[in-house]
């Protein structure tokens, strides 16, 4: 279908570019709900009114009775209570909005894309048919167009087109799909002009053709199959144009259709119609090498080792076979090898193996690592003038949208990226440009064949949204299966008869398109989104350089290492890693953004080199030899180390994500696919690469939130993981050796309050400096078996000492509390701490929730806070607290409050919170040596951060019967006999 690509929308101009994003996403704590809330209302009172206006003189069906009647009212009323149920499930959905998600390839959606989408789904469009979708298919053509737009497909010579997709696997199966029946049509053509059947095609064997190996025309009857295989796209695309020109000059009398003619004989000669097993043996397709009669010549398809699962499931789908996928490994930074596909293409030209097509990845899954597909677009014109041609596909279904930092504004008195700051901006946020190797891939983008790009990824637009744009549009022609019911007549506006799929909605037309108007495709709009987001990437990767502190018992290496080289290159004369590390440290992490813009140390220039290429970090833990100062050798305690910290960063099925307070995925580096890249990984964690065959686990965080990509947010995460990895190391298993696990204990706990009427209590694990097995604070929450309940009442309601649970058998303390939570635990309860106390009773429980489990800072970094600090916690009937324990020595103490503190509701008492009190300074209150209760007044003023950070006071009733529920401060700082914590 002929189109004309008009003019993309382009984002708004202000002079505080940035502020324009709080206009286009509700915000991680719904900061936008009025204005959207309002717009959501207009949508459906649009749509409402639409019905009411359609044929209002039709009778209403649903009268004021009906809906009165007690049916409906009953309905009415099912529908809420369901939908509630509904959404208290939800309510442990992961997070995608919030900035503590740092997992996969998702966050936060647009407002425009999610208004546009409700908007269309009202309707319920089907995009399969432009008869059920006669304005949402308009919708679908014109993104289509705006996205072949931003590939800058030259639309002069021939027709771009697009469309959405179900998501980016079916945009790779499709590409793979035309590629293939593009690259065997020439053979169809030919069978079909000397076909017997229809003799009236004979003289379109004299068509000229022009043959890329012999760089001159032939006729399609002199070109042998090998040069009918190799081709250019675009002289295939109107090769059978040229062939029914050739006869109709020929046959100027024919009274016949010539095109209806070719139509019917291709459908007969094709392999659509024939099926690849005929069509490869009619044609000799696969047959052994002239060169090598072990080796089948069967077609193949390139791509690199870091492809999505999408392509050799496409081979398999499309009768290819995964085994003629070919997967060429990568550099170390991940990109496609150039010399390793030169070789292969080689040796495909050498032994006549055609190549249906080469994919470059553009920002992959794992890595975020852009293929250098301007080389690859060279070896396309190289071994085309050799007689080897093949279709180029842009992966870029991830990173597509990072093209629009390539698209300037058109605004000659300002450029975007100058990121001018303004004399006050506490919510500054600069962008950093994409490097100028990356910003020649995207530029390259323009000569690739068709390019895969999904808007629900980094176009922030709902699921389900991928799209395939072919640069030469007749592409599309060669998999076109027509149905009668929804293709009746060439005229039509209709995209549902090509590609894979039937039905779609065309509400994802509407969401895309509604936030491409609203953003727009350049500098201004996605490109500052997706500009801040590279700040937080490079951000972030700066922060997994230097995590590890340098006495840390634990390292962490970036997949993509420091290059040096490139550094130097750029004009800065760092001659270590270390001394990298040195700069980020002094001028990266910490330092606010107003600062950094400011480049004084040249800040901006160097974030812009280093890093991944599109938005996503990968990067490997590895424990220290203590004995040499590097990595440990051993890479299955590195790939448990990894499951442990994953573990600790991600919800499992059915588990609330309330206490997830950072989220990460994993996956795993095979040697196969990743070659030098892995081994160079494994060599920064002093990891043996003999061998290549274990897998190396490894973590990502992907930077999709553009507004809060501050130095203090990277920082705090930051912190929260290294926190998360000295907690996961003491989880080891003490087979690795007794510095990696915690050696198994019995553990003893605090019992905080008295047994509540569902048989849940708090417990709060009582610590000491002297073991590191037990250099932990840990609060959580269990509820004891029915059928314990009146024992443990019994015994608590007589008590006349603080009362304790303690294991009844040597256990891992992370194990216990955070594993199989659902296992029953028998415990033994005792009153007073003394060894010499006999065992109450064994009480049965299951770990109901933790609320905290976090180890002690190391001494060499361990500080007393400027006030004492504690950690507050509870729910709607109770509140406690808990000492925070800093540096040795210090004191234990667990307190529970006469009332629950005004100004602190109940949702931050559910997920705990720091309080520090500023009537008590940080350091421990020593009489005549010893450490005492800080705690001298029944009442107490705290101060903490309430909803979205705001700083907040409250008051602390600590005195009174039974409040303070225990207190120790030997324990915890000496070996002391007889006790029994």
């Amino acid at each position: 279908m002929a189109q004309s690509i008009t003019k993309n929308p382009a984002g708004d101009k202000y002079d505080h570019q940035w502020e324009a994003l709080a206009g286009w996403f509700l915000g991680p704590r719904a900061e936008n709900r009025n204005i959207f809330n309002h717009l959501m209302l207009k949508a459906l009172n649009w749509h409402e009114d639409r019905r009411e206006e359609f044929f209002p003189a039709d009778p209403s069906y649903f009268t004021e009775e009906m809906r009165n009647s007690e049916a409906a009212q009953n309905e009415y009323k099912d529908m809420e209570e369901q939908m509630k149920e509904m959404h208290r499930q939800l309510n442990k959905s992961i997070p995608f909005f919030s900035t503590r998600y740092q997992g996969h390839m998702i966050w936060d959606v647009t407002m425009p894309s999610f208004l546009g989408y409700v908007s269309g789904l009202l309707w319920n469009q089907n995009n399969v048919d432009s008869t059920t979708s006669p304005v949402t298919t308009k919708f679908e053509v014109e993104v289509g167009q705006q996205l072949c737009k931003l590939m800058r497909f030259d639309d002069t010579k021939v027709k771009p087109w697009g469309h959405l997709t179900g998501c980016g696997s079916i945009g790779n199966i499709e590409s793979m799909w035309a590629a293939r029946n593009t690259k065997l049509h020439p053979l169809a053509l030919k069978d079909s002009c000397a076909d017997p059947h229809f003799p009236e095609l004979i003289d379109g064997l004299e068509c000229k053709v022009f043959v890329p190996g012999q760089q001159k025309e032939k006729t399609l009857k002199e070109c042998t199959e090998w040069e009918l295989l190799n081709l250019r796209i675009d002289d295939i695309c109107i090769l059978t144009d040229d062939v029914i020109k050739c006869i109709e000059e020929r046959n100027p009398d024919f009274k016949i259709d010539v095109k209806v003619t070719v139509d019917k004989a291709l459908e007969k000669n094709s392999p659509v119609q024939l099926g690849l097993p005929e069509f490869y043996r009619r044609h000799k397709i696969g047959e052994p090498s002239a060169k090598d009669r072990a080796l089948r010549t069967y077609p193949r398809v390139f791509s690199p080792g870091t492809n999505h699962y999408s392509w050799p499931k496409a081979s398999t789908i499309l009768g290819i076979g995964g085994s003629n996928n070919i997967q060429i490994q990568v550099d170390s930074k991940a990109r496609q090898d150039i010399e390793t596909l030169d070789k292969e293409l080689d040796y495909a030209l050498e032994h006549k193996i055609a190549v249906f097509m080469v994919v470059a990845v553009i920002g992959s899954t794992e890595e975020s690592a852009v293929d250098d597909i301007a080389k690859i677009l060279d070896l396309k014109l190289k071994f085309e003038a050799k007689g080897l041609t093949f279709s180029v596909h842009a992966d870029a279904a991830w990173g597509g949208y990072l093209n629009c930092m390539t698209h300037e504004t058109g605004d000659k008195e300002s450029n975007v990226y100058s990121n001018c700051l303004p004399t006050k901006a506490h919510d500054f946020v600069p962008v950093i440009p994409l490097s100028d190797f990356v910003k020649k891939q995207y530029i390259s983008l323009q000569f690739a064949d068709t390019v895969t790009i999904d808007p629900h990824k980094s176009g922030f637009c709902p699921y389900p949204a991928g799209a395939l744009l072919y640069r030469n549009g007749t592409m599309k022609g060669f998999i076109t299966l027509a149905a009668p019911e929804v293709f009746h007549n060439p005229d039509d506006l209709n995209v549902g008869v090509y590609g894979l799929e039937g039905s779609k909605p065309g509400a994802a037309a509407c969401g895309v398109l509604l936030s491409h108007r609203v953003i727009g495709l350049d500098q201004n709009g996605y490109g500052r989104i997706l500009g801040q987001c590279q700040l937080g990437a490079k951000l972030f990767y700066c922060m997994w350089e230097t995590v590890a502190r340098d006495n840390d018992p634990f390292i962490c290496c970036n997949f993509i290492p420091l290059d040096l080289k490139e550094l130097q290159e750029k004009g800065f004369s760092f001659k270590t890693q270390q001394g990298v590390h040195d700069y980020i440290k002094k001028h990266i992490i910490g330092k606010p953004n107003e600062q950094l813009i400011k480049n004084v140390y040249k800040e901006i220039d160097f974030l812009g080199i280093v890093g991944p290429d599109a938005l996503i970090n990968s990067f490997t833990i590895n424990c220290k030899d203590q004995s040499t100062g590097k990595g440990q050798k051993n890479i299955e305690l590195v790939n448990d180390l990894q499951n442990l910290v994953f573990n600790e960063s991600t919800s499992s099925v059915g588990e609330d994500t309330k206490r997830v307070k950072m989220f990460l995925t994993t996956s795993k580096l095979e040697y196969a696919d990743y070659g030098k890249a892995v081994q160079q990984l494994k060599e920064r964690l002093n990891l043996p690469t003999e061998s290549t065959h274990a897998a190396l686990g490894f973590m990502r965080n992907t930077c999709m939130e553009p507004y809060q990509a501050s130095e203090a947010y990277v920082e705090l995460l930051g912190d929260l993981f290294r926190k998360t990895v000295l907690a996961c190391i003491g989880a080891l298993d003490t087979s690795y050796g007794e510095e990696y696990g915690d050696s198994l204990d019995y553990h003893t706990f605090t019992v905080v309050n008295n047994l509540r009427k569902d048989g849940k209590i708090f417990l709060d694990f009582v610590p000491t400096f002297t073991k590191k097995q037990s250099q932990y604070q840990v609060v959580l929450r269990v509820k004891i078996l029915p059928e314990d309940q009146v024992t443990f009442r019994e015994i608590q309601s007589k008590a006349t000492e603080p009362l304790f649970m303690r294991t009844t058998e040597k256990v891992n303390l992370f194990h216990f509390v955070k594993n199989n939570l659902d296992t029953t635990r028998t415990m033994a309860l005792y009153q007073g701490a003394k060894t010499s106390n006999t065992c109450s009773a064994s009480i049965r429980l299951h770990i109901d929730e933790v609320w905290r489990m976090e180890r002690f800072e190391l001494p060499q970094y361990a500080e007393y806070n400027k006030l004492q600090k504690y950690f507050l916690y509870g729910d709607e009937e109770e509140a406690f607290m808990s000492h925070v324990i800093t540096k040795q020595p210090d004191f234990y103490q667990v307190v529970r409050l006469g009332e629950l503190p005004h100004s602190v509701e109940p949702q931050l008492l559910n997920l705990g919170l720091m309080i520090e009190l500023p009537a008590i300074p940080g350091t421990p209150l020593t009489v005549d040596g010893k450490i005492i209760d800080p705690l001298q007044t029944a009442q107490y003023g705290c101060k903490f951060r309430g909803r979205q950070f705001a700083k907040c006071t409250s008051s602390l009733l600590v005195g009174g019967q039974n409040h303070k529920v225990y207190f120790d401060s030997e324990y915890l700082n000496t070996s002391v006999t007889g006790t029994d914590c």
